[in-house]
């Protein structure tokens, strides 16, 4: 067997090595992340409460917005809300494209 076999086999061996100990590592730190306390909180709200906050769907608008928001402020919120939807929309729709028919041209 020739040097170079040996030295790809001494690769190989050693990239699944660390393949699996980067795995397990990662393995492990997503494990402790998602055992962490819930009592670390952001302004009042637990971790628990942001990651059930994703789940939501849309049609759940009234349980997004907190109880001790102010009615004025939770409809600030929501006309701001509104008008970035609607300038999206408009831009999504883009300019109306006029032009002609190929086939109507005549070529001298």
């Amino acid at each position: 067997m020739s040097l170079w076999t040996i030295g790809l086999g001494v690769s190989v061996g050693y990239l699944i090595f660390k393949r699996g100990s980067l795995s397990a590592a990662i393995e492990n730190q997503v494990r402790e992340y998602e055992a962490e306390d819930d009592d670390a909180t952001t302004e009042g709200i637990s971790d628990r409460q942001i990651r059930k906050m994703k789940t939501l769907k849309a049609n759940l608008r009234d349980e997004m917005f907190r109880e001790e928001l102010p009615p004025r402020e939770r409809q600030a919120l929501e006309q701001a809300e509104e008008a970035i939807e609607r300038e999206a929309f408009e831009f999504d729709k883009g300019p109306d494209v006029l032009g002609i028919y190929l086939d109507e041209l005549q070529y001298d």
